[in-house]
């Protein structure tokens, strides 16, 4: 396999069984499919997982590499067919693999948004053993959600190497992120929660005052829409640390958490870099960027309070109509991304003839 864009149907399938079975365990009524129960796996590992190893592995020119990202992609076919320790165990090496990845480049590039890098991916292979280990989704959703945490946030961190952001600042914001996952690994229900929760506000805080997307928000076009979503998601890990602390066994109460978190905050991460991460990935050179999709997010974002105000509200219509409708802009966003992506290249192509 030569090249990544072969990987994409097991992405797709990936995000489509995902979002199908999350609409099941909401309480739809849709026709069953095996591995419905195995939503925040398919959706971490399978999906966003292969995604974040392909992107990694297209920049190092080896095409052995490549067998990471396939293996974990791999992950989906085993969850259809309800094979889910299998699923688990291509997870796990996938993740070791991103590890493995990182390490590489932390020892050739000792910079600071490397080691935070394979942090991040160290707490992903962490979540993904105590999920074989343990069959228990609620002992590694904290590791997972350290992983994208770090993950995203290092990226960020890489960027503010074009702006006058001190080495102390950088070293405060990667002492905030030990910091939580210091609290992931003491007692959580105790008091573990309230140290991630206030790492959580302050990271937050940190982003709104130093991440290239303060500036970026006043320009116009690909930067403004980058910028925006990114700020919109530092909000929702605010909303994420408030969740961290209500003391409820509520699972309603639980799903706002995750959801604040894994929709809020995540998505719009993905959304705000997918233009730029997908046709990298695609090796296609066009810029995908159209106002259409902010629709789609705008969508996303008042479908997630209208969830959210479900699960406080213990109400169950309103919360599946909002996890219904986040289902549905996260598909349709891909959707017309892809169209715009195949529509410019082809216009480029039949510029070129």
């Amino acid at each position: 396999m030569k090249k990544p864009i072969l990987l994409i149907p097991f992405v797709l399938v990936s995000l489509i069984l995902g979002l199908y079975s999350g609409l099941i365990r909401m309480g739809w009524e849709f026709p069953l499919v095996k591995g419905f129960g195995e939503h925040g796996a398919i959706m971490v590992g399978s999906f966003l997982g292969t995604l974040i190893i392909i992107e990694r592995v297209v920049t190092m020119n080896n095409r052995w590499i490549l067998f990471i990202p396939l293996v974990n992609a791999h992950s989906i076919v085993f969850f259809h067919l309800d094979y889910y320790k299998t699923s688990y165990i291509l997870l796990i090496i996938g993740a070791a693999g991103l590890s493995a990845i990182m390490l590489y480049y932390t020892i050739k590039f000792k910079e600071y948004h490397n080691y935070i890098l394979l942090a991040g991916a160290l707490c992903l292979l962490a979540g993904n053993v105590i999920l074989l280990l343990t069959v228990k989704y609620a002992l590694s959703v904290t590791w997972w959600f350290a992983f994208f945490l770090l993950t995203i946030v290092a990226e960020r961190l890489e960027l503010t190497r074009y702006l006058p952001v001190s080495n102390q600042k950088k070293i405060a914001l990667i002492v905030l992120l030990g910091i939580f996952v210091l609290g992931i690994i003491f007692p959580f229900q105790e008091y573990g929660k309230y140290i991630s929760a206030a790492s959580l506000v302050s990271i937050a805080g940190w982003l709104m005052m130093y991440d290239i997307a303060v500036k970026s928000v006043k320009k116009d076009g690909m930067f403004r829409y980058t910028a925006l979503l990114l700020l919109v998601g530092y909000l929702w890990l605010i909303a994420t640390a408030v969740f961290f602390t209500v003391n409820s066994s509520s699972n309603l109460i639980y799903d706002a958490l995750l959801h604040s978190f894994f929709v809020g905050f995540v998505f719009s991460m993905i959304f705000a870099h997918a233009p730029i991460i997908i046709p990298g990935i695609l090796k296609f050179n066009v810029k995908p960027y159209h106002p259409a999709l902010y629709i789609w997010f705008t969508v996303l974002q008042l479908s997630l309070i209208l969830r959210i105000a479900g699960d406080v509200a213990e109400q169950a219509g309103i919360r599946k109509l909002g996890g219904f409708l986040n289902g549905i802009s996260i598909l349709c966003f891909f959707i017309n991304l892809i169209a715009v992506i195949l529509i410019r290249r082809r216009k480029s192509a039949s510029v070129l003839v």
